[in-house]
């Protein structure tokens, strides 16, 4: 949903190399600037993480809201990478945090999680900024200026995972994992073996306590690395 602002659909190449970034455009109107999506889902842990990259406009703030009692968020500076108010929370939200990771092609990943206690629902949003103000920043628009948004996600959970495109509907994740072809990286492949060093943090791996990792090697000479956490 818009507000204040137009869309420019594939406007530019995003961080997974194909045409299709949106340019978020704001209008001439005085007005917020912004775009907001709302997932409906009981009260829990959620995140909201999407990529951005400047255009005329630089300053966004990334957000959560219960539509109910108040919202949770940041305020990002695309030029340089710097998050502020990153656990700014009010209502419901509680232990907000919030991370920023540099993304190829000028795009940052931002994402904000909190644990959301009351409402309905959950909104994610990105407001515009003319760097001026704070998240309920009302400016006159110039109806051309903008930034470039991609891989916007709702998710349950207190970290962002990978992107999973699914328009308006809704998808389960499935496990994920991370190969390696050493059938193709012979400068760390050699006959006297190798060494691969693993860090994890399994902090808020949902239904694990104690964060344990347990890490093997393959079975049957399949050469592969499995990490699994588990209770105990």
């Amino acid at each position: 949903t818009l507000a204040g602002a137009t869309v420019t659909a594939n406007a530019t190449r995003a961080p997974d190399g194909n045409t299709t970034a949106d340019k978020l455009v704001e209008s001439a109107a005085t007005a917020q600037h912004l775009v907001y999506q709302a997932v409906t889902a009981a009260s829990g842990p959620f995140t909201f993480s999407v990529q951005l990259k400047a255009g005329e406009r630089s300053v966004a703030y990334v957000i959560m809201s219960d539509n109910a009692t108040g919202s949770a968020g940041v305020r990002v500076d695309l030029s340089t990478g710097a998050l502020s108010a990153d656990t700014a929370s009010v209502g419901s939200w509680t232990g907000v945090t919030s991370a920023i990771e540099p993304m190829s092609d000028g795009y940052y990943r931002v994402s904000v999680s909190g644990i959301r206690g009351a409402g309905t629902q959950t909104l994610g949003d990105i407001i515009m900024s003319n760097g001026s103000g704070t998240s309920g920043d009302t400016y006159s628009g110039d109806g051309t200026s903008g930034l470039y948004a991609w891989g916007a996600q709702i998710e349950t959970g207190l970290t962002a995972t990978s992107y999973i495109a699914t328009g308006s509907g809704t998808e389960s994740r499935t496990a994920g994992g991370l190969v390696m072809d050493l059938s193709v990286h012979d400068e760390v492949v050699n006959p006297g073996g190798f060494t691969v060093v693993i860090a994890v943090d399994g902090t808020n791996l949902v239904g694990v306590t104690g964060n344990k990792m347990l890490v093997s090697g393959g079975v049957d000479g399949d050469n592969e690395i499995y990490i699994q956490a588990y209770n105990g």
